[in-house]
Order: C-alpha cells, then sequence, then structure tokens
C-alpha cells in the first residue's frame, strides 16, 4: 500500500514537472534540459534543425529537426533508455520492479497490433489529443 501510494505520488510529480514544461505535449520536438539532452539533439540531424524558447519561465528549450517528423518511440526502447541511464549513474532497479515495468511496456507495445501500428495515439492524432481523450468520461476505454 505504502509502495503503491509513494510510486503514484512520484508518478504525479513527474507528470507534473513535465507538463509544467510542455515536454509533455511535444510532438516533432525534441525537449533539451541538459548539455547531454542538447548534444543528442543536433546528432537527430547534424544540427541543422531549430532550437525554441518558450520564455524564461520554461525551463526547456525545444529542438526542432530538419526533415522527415519525429517517430514515436517504442516503449520498450525507452525503457531500456532509462534503465541503461540509471545503471550508469552507479544506481539500478529493484528486481521486481524492473520486471513490472518491463511487463507493462510490452502491454504498450501490444497495443500496437489494434492501433495501426502506433501504441499511444491513433492513426493521425497528436499525443495530446490522445492523452485528453483517455481523461475524458466520454471515451469508451475511460473505465
Amino acid at each position: 500500500s505504502k509502495l503503491i501510494a509513494k510510486e503514484s505520488a512520484l508518478t504525479e510529480l513527474t507528470v507534473g514537472r513535465l507538463m509544467g514544461n510542455y515536454i509533455f505535449f511535444s510532438d516533432g520536438y525534441i525537449p533539451v534540459q541538459t548539455g547531454q539532452a542538447f548534444y543528442k539533439a543536433i546528432q537527430t540531424d547534424g544540427g541543422k534543425g531549430t532550437f525554441y524558447s518558450l520564455g524564461s519561465d520554461v525551463h526547456c528549450l525545444f529542438y526542432k529537426p530538419a526533415g522527415d517528423a519525429l517517430a514515436m518511440p517504442d516503449p520498450k526502447e525507452c525503457f531500456h533508455a532509462l534503465a541503461d541511464h540509471v545503471s550508469m549513474t552507479g544506481r539500478r532497479f529493484e528486481v521486481g520492479y524492473a520486471a513490472a515495468f518491463e511487463a507493462f511496456t510490452e502491454v504498450l507495445e501490444s497495443r500496437k497490433e489494434g492501433l495501426g501500428g502506433s501504441w499511444f495515439t491513433a492513426p493521425g492524432e497528436s499525443s495530446k489529443d490522445a492523452f485528453m481523450r483517455r481523461v475524458k468520461r466520454s471515451d469508451a476505454a475511460y473505465e
């Protein structure tokens, strides 16, 4: 019970931070908050894209790569990147947590078959629209 409450609180804080910096709905843009993120962003297209700022109260830059739109990353790919980052910083996930997290990403990946190759959005839908659709009581998948 305490573990679930703690995880819920951490998730709410993370989503709040992402939404507060507009990272949560930044389709087509790479959010940049660190030097490492800056370097990775310019590696996507050799630095040919453009950086945008939303003002001094938003602690994030957004990089719009030149050329084709960014692909939605796969859940498993994201989990492995996060696990690698945690490992490289001298920490690690608890075994049970890592197993549950990876199983959850497999469930998300399985949604691709029914959503035309997407796991989060319906075809032609933005991340913002997909998120807002899910919080509406009128959505068939709400309950």
